[in-house]
């Protein structure tokens, strides 16, 4: 007679917290009998259907025999930063370790922090001081290490009131989503025996106090300052030494961003699992620049153009480049930023007329077919193209839509950041390579590439249609203008004006 194969128990001490919520939730999810164990009941509306769940105290012992019973292994996900929890992290190990063997179960998992050992908080040492006892136990012990849960680094940003952001200064972190750590666990507990004693898993990326700040703040609908504020005390401290980090061990799947956009003030762990959205308009665009004679888009004149397609990955897809002969000397000023003199322009650039009627008809294709026109500061190109245009009595494009500035939207979904916003700094802000500024095919490329970095970035912001996109550029456009104009006349010049109007001017 065939005998059912077994299926194993794991049994997950502080199985109602919120590491241990997850960890019962990835069991589950692989057909593992689970068992959360806790000092308290837990209500019928706040369990997980499918799990068990007993109670015991770790430090008394009581129910903790009974709790073990039939187990494979044991994950302890306990945790707690208050006196009575940081006594129970040194105490409880003995006790479970007692308990286990009377339950006979070998394999235990423990959940801890990266670098804790060299961290000199009473919360750390208590943390270290867990590790130790189970290493000194007989049991079969393996440790997870891991850097910060998403909840904790928004909650350390959002210590400022009113719902304020705060940027803790001189910090970095590498945030990781809880279920990312309890799938760890979960591994760990189903190998039969551990080959390694200590683990350590990051999540995917390393960012900077700033960087996080801007996210949060986003995320929360944009409310208020960014207040900053020194890392002060044993634990905020820690964070600046970079101990907290481990890029090479980059593991998590889940970035802080995409955390952001579903669980902005709930628990890092999806129960069940969220689909986190995309900005949808940014994987196909199409990508514009020019190089012109001056800055005055009313007499400026067109000397180099560059029209491309990117793919959802920022590969070039297709490409056309112009050269202009723009019909007046090109100034030595312009000369030196993109490289075309006067010269060189009449030799080998195209009669201006026929260049810009094509510029104007391929753009135009390229929005017909409803891909989104890339643009940098696009009320300066797309402006200096409609007067070339009107010039050669081409027909002009006409509320041309819908157009991706990067320019206006970096603004408005990063407002407080402080620094140049040319092409040159977003590009280093958002990681994208840059090599021959003023070339107009690089920079075209390039503002494709921060367009889709951002959309990357701020995804709770600019999960919409392209067509909603323009329209909030309009607005944003406007607004950037009126408060830019209000800053000229109090501190510079008080009959200053500027125009909000965009995409063409």
């Amino acid at each position: 007679m065939r005998s059912e194969a077994h299926i194993p128990l794991i049994v997950v001490l502080g199985g109602t917290g919120r590491a241990g919520r997850a960890v019962v939730s990835e069991a589950l999810a692989r057909g593992v009998r689970v068992r959360a164990v806790s000092r308290a009941p837990v209500a019928t509306d706040a369990s997980i259907p499918g799990a068990e769940y007993a109670r015991a105290d770790i430090v008394s012992g009581v129910g903790l025999i009974e709790a073990l019973n039939g187990a494979d292994a044991i994950i302890d996900a306990t945790d707690g930063v208050t006196g009575r929890a940081q006594d129970t992290l040194r105490r409880g190990p003995r006790v479970v370790a007692a308990a286990a063997r009377v339950a006979r179960i070998r394999r235990l998992v423990l959940l801890s922090i990266i670098a804790v050992d060299r961290g000199v908080s009473g919360y750390y040492a208590a943390k270290t001081a867990q590790e130790l006892a189970y290493r000194d136990s007989s049991l079969d012990v393996s440790i997870v290490r891991a850097t910060q849960f998403h909840d904790l680094v928004d909650r350390l940003f959002g210590l400022a009131p009113f719902g304020w952001t705060t940027e803790l200064l001189g910090t970095t972190f590498q945030p990781i989503a809880v279920r990312d750590v309890a799938a760890r666990l979960v591994d760990e507990a189903l190998v039969p025996s551990g080959r390694e004693r200590l683990h350590s898993i990051a999540g995917p990326e390393v960012l900077s106090s700033r960087v996080i700040a801007s996210l949060r703040r986003s995320a929360h609908d944009g409310r208020g300052p960014i207040i900053p504020l020194p890392a002060a005390g044993a634990i905020l401290g820690f964070f600046r030494t970079g101990l907290n980090l481990a890029p090479e061990l980059a593991a998590g799947t889940e970035t802080f961003a995409e955390w952001l956009t579903g669980d902005v003030g709930g628990p890092a762990y999806s129960d069940p699992v969220t689909t986190t959205t995309t900005a949808t308009w940014a994987s196909t665009l199409a990508v514009f620049d020019l190089e012109t004679t001056g800055i005055d888009v009313e007499t400026t004149r067109i000397v180099t153009a560059t029209l491309a397609v990117l793919d959802a990955d920022g590969v070039v897809v297709d490409r056309t480049d112009w050269l202009v002969d723009p019909g007046i000397v090109i100034p030595d000023g312009a000369a030196e930023i993109h490289g075309i003199t006067t010269e060189h322009a009449r030799i080998y650039g195209r009669v201006a007329s026929e260049a810009i009627a094509e510029i104007v008809t391929a753009i135009r294709a390229q929005l017909a077919g409803g891909i989104p026109l890339v643009a940098y500061n696009a009320a300066y190109d797309l402006s200096v193209l409609d007067r070339e245009a009107r010039r050669y009595g081409i027909p002009a494009l006409v509320s041309p839509s819908p157009v991706v500035d990067p320019l206006v939207i970096d603004k408005a979904v990063d407002t407080y950041r402080k620094g140049k916003r040319t092409l040159t700094a977003a590009a280093e802000h958002y990681g994208v390579v840059l090599d021959n500024a003023h070339d107009a095919g690089a920079d075209a490329i390039a503002a494709g590439h921060v367009a889709q970095a951002i959309a990357r970035r701020y995804p709770h912001a600019l999960t919409i249609t392209a067509e909603e996109l323009h329209a909030r550029q309009v607005d944003w456009s406007q607004a950037q203008a009126e408060s830019f104009q209000s800053y000229m006349r109090r501190t510079k010049d008080p009959e200053f004006t500027t125009s909000g109007a965009w995409p063409v001017r």
